[in-house]
């Protein structure tokens, strides 16, 4: 009963990192391009290393690429509308800074500073930010890789004359953030913090290094940072941090491990040459064959989840035959097939049938690229067709149900730059799970969330290569509508997969049913919904128009709170009628 006791509380422990359903909001900016001051190329690198750490850490994170300054402050006002309820805030920047008086600025794409008095118009004080995140109860983290040397500030402090010492070197410290506050700078206050040689800088690599280790406090991951680019720079760059917090903040609490018992020595070499024989066939007499000669094999739980499935697909009417995938000579990529599509309705999205089969889900343990909660990869067998959305759901579809069930959040129709076109966004779980019980009131027919094994199932298109067009991204507005500062793009705008299927990846993260898991050790194989356990947090898939091309892998998987952003749509799954 103890051996028994510990291996449960070892289980909870290593379930999914987010801490129920606390809400954890984070905006991050990287500002390269600049205008008017040379241009920095590490900081939109920067960002977009950051932010999908933070979207893996259960962040609602909205990444802000080169904004100009209405943009800037734009996207401030959005970060603090989000925040509403929030446990945790975090504040990403990247770029250039400066400071005057004691008080430092954040300096948009746009930014003209010739005199004190245009910062007022031209950059974003920081305090600005600080005063939208204070809130009791409430953990608020600022990190602030902006103390590169900036030459807007040599020459500001050329025109201010017997005033110029107010323009300081690098950041000054922040002495006016509130309780619960943490604001780490990438050097010593009023230092300068190297832009790096390689793709990040040195700051940020580090910091993307530790902010996902298990059971880190964020003061000790500072403590690691300040290692990290203290050696980095050969001593010439020393993070720093100022801290009002009144208790510890982890961003992944470290898991307490599970006990293993020693498993009976045995000589399994028989066992393993039989169920190797068996683990592929369709005949249930094998299968029974195998739990009768080895009651206590390694392989029991796998050949009765089999067996089951076998028996259940015996008791289906027999599905109409799906027209395979044409693979023409000399091509190792599936071309896209002859799909059959039909439209329920005039205003229902059109709906691509999806053939039943078998893939690999998740990301092999060699994939560098991947994140621990894609592994194990594991089989899934899809043993019956179903149809799926052949576009993200676009704004003009999304209005119709709006305004026939009065639906009264109006955030997806205020974005910008969108036509009836484009796929809605601003829209939350909720959202989408009403758009689909609406389109099954009007039809009859079985609309839901697709699951996220059907998901990475239809998104790979019967490929195997991180995206169904290869294991290459390619240039952003090559394959998919990724790496942008502009928002989304109609759908449709790039080519289907070998499904037909168009924008499974980018464009928009797409809500699925699945609650969010740490990684697959447990998971469904046979296609279901993973409803049970994890964190309470849905599950997304694809990347959005922002993501980098990390984000862009068919195995990529993230997971958000219940909110709305400009990042998230969806797609429709439909049971296929028998």
């Amino acid at each position: 009963m103890r051996v028994l006791l510990a291996l449960v509380l070892g289980l909870l422990c290593l379930m999914d990192p987010a801490q129920g359903a606390e809400k954890r909001v984070a905006l991050v900016v990287g500002v390269g391009a600049y205008r008017n001051a040379p241009a920095l190329p590490n900081p939109p690198r920067d960002a977009k290393l950051i932010a999908p750490i933070l979207r893996k850490l259960g962040f609602e994170t909205e990444l802000v690429i080169d904004p100009d300054n209405a943009a800037l402050v734009a996207a401030v006002r959005r970060f603090s509308e989000r925040i509403e309820g929030a446990t945790a805030t975090l504040f990403f920047y990247a770029g250039h800074g400066l400071q005057v008086g004691g008080s430092n600025y954040l300096l948009p794409v746009d930014a003209k500073v010739t005199r004190e008095t245009d910062l007022r118009w031209e950059a974003l004080d920081v305090q600005t930010v600080l005063n939208q995140v204070e809130g009791p109860g409430r953990v608020n983290l600022v990190f602030l890789d902006a103390c590169r040397d900036n030459p807007l500030s040599r020459s500001l402090a050329g025109r201010m004359g017997g005033r110029s010492a107010l323009v300081g070197r690098g950041l000054a410290r922040e002495e006016r953030a509130g309780a619960g506050t943490l604001i780490a700078y990438a050097t010593d206050p009023g230092d300068i913090a190297a832009d790096g040689q390689g793709d990040n800088s040195p700051f940020t690599t580090a910091l993307g290094k530790y902010l996902a280790a298990p059971g880190l406090e964020v003061r000790q991951i500072m403590t690691r940072v300040r290692a990290d680019v203290l050696a980095a720079t050969g001593g010439k760059q020393r993070p720093w941090d100022n801290s009002s917090l009144d208790h510890d903040f982890y961003f992944l609490p470290q898991a307490v491990p599970v006990p293993v018992l020693p498993a009976p020595a045995r000589d399994d070499a028989a066992e393993i040459a039989f169920w190797s024989t068996i683990q592929s066939t369709k005949d249930t007499r094998r299968f029974e064959a195998y739990l009768a000669q080895y009651p206590q094999g390694r392989f029991v739980a796998l050949a009765r989840i089999e067996l089951e499935q076998l028996r259940r697909e015996a008791l289906l009417p027999t599905p109409a035959p799906v027209p395979a995938i044409p693979k023409p000579p000399g091509t190792a990529r599936p071309e896209p097939a002859p799909s059959r599509v039909v439209r329920d309705c005039a205003d229902c999205p059109e709906m691509v049938l999806i053939p039943a089969g078998r893939f690999m889900m998740g990301s092999p343990a060699s994939d560098t690229e991947a994140f621990p909660d894609e592994k194990p990869q594991h089989p899934v067998t899809i043993r019956r067709p179903f149809w799926m959305g052949k576009f993200p759901v676009t704004r003009g579809e999304y209005a119709v149900f709006a305004r026939d069930t009065r639906r009264s959040n109006s955030e997806w129709s205020n974005v910008s730059r969108q036509t009836d076109r484009h796929p809605v966004v601003n829209v939350n779980h909720e959202d989408a799970s009403a758009y689909c019980a609406w389109l099954k009131s009007r039809t009859g027919q079985g609309y839901r969330l697709p699951g996220e094994a059907e998901w990475e199932y239809a998104a790979r298109g019967g490929t195997a290569t991180r995206r169904y067009w290869g294991d290459g991204a390619g240039a952003p507005g090559q394959h998919a509508h990724f790496g942008s500062t502009e928002g989304t793009k109609p759908v449709g705008s790039f080519p289907g997969n070998p499904f037909g299927l168009h924008d499974m990846l980018g464009n928009v993260w797409q809500w699925t049913a699945d609650i969010s898991h740490g990684n697959y050790n447990g998971a469904p194989t046979d296609g279901s919904v993973w409803a049970s356990g994890g964190s309470g947090l849905r599950v997304v898939r694809g990347g959005s128009w922002s993501d980098d091309p990390q984000g862009l892998r068919s195995a990529f998987r993230s997971r958000y709170t219940l909110g709305r952003v400009n990042l998230i749509g969806f797609r429709v799954g439909r049971t296929l009628t028998p």
